[in-house]
């Protein structure tokens, strides 16, 4: 569920700001892209997606939900580490803004500050059912929205809580370089 949390918050303010097209970027299996393509479609909303990964025969899983829920999509073959999706995107939105679209765009994993708001949430919810206990919680981080909400909720609400993240699309090499 933690896909559509962050998302609750996204679409209150694309709806806000009137946006009349929402893209994201993400692997070819992207939960947060068929979650956002989802919502785009719940709202009368297009959707536009770019997705990168391995070349493929076959839509299956979450590209054949995007493409049932009519996502058009631009696919970056064998861009597996999501090096050029972002820029792909923002080509696409330029494309769109000169048609005269108001774009709305998401950035990969859908980790925005508005969307860290719905794990922000989340962890006061925990908080009410745990009554006050010392918790671990471990989670697994991909863009880190979630656990950037999750480690600001349980500053809030859980204080006694340790929150443990496991990268699961990063090495610790990789890590260790952002820092």
């Amino acid at each position: 569920g933690n896909k559509a949390r962050k998302l609750e918050y996204d679409f209150a303010e694309i709806i806000k700001g009137r946006y009349d097209v929402v893209l994201t970027a993400g692997g070819i299996q992207s939960n947060h892209a068929r979650m956002t393509a989802a919502a785009a479609r719940k709202f009368g909303l297009d959707i536009k997606i770019v997705l990168g990964g391995p070349d493929f025969n076959e839509y299956k899983g979450n590209l054949l939900l995007d493409v049932l829920f009519g996502a058009e999509i631009r696919y970056l073959v064998n861009d597996d580490a999501n090096d050029h999706l972002t820029s792909a995107m923002n080509e696409w939105v330029d494309e769109l803004t000169s048609k005269g679209r108001k774009p709305f765009t998401l950035p990969i994993g859908g980790s925005t500050g508005l969307g860290a708001l719905g794990y922000v949430e989340a962890m006061k919810e925990l908080a009410n059912q745990l009554n006050d206990r010392k918790v671990q919680i471990i989670m697994a981080v991909g863009s880190c929205g979630t656990f950037a909400g999750s480690i600001l909720g349980a500053k809030m609400f859980l204080p006694k809580a340790r929150v443990i993240g496991i990268s699961v699309s990063r090495t610790s090499e990789a890590i260790f370089q952002r820092t």
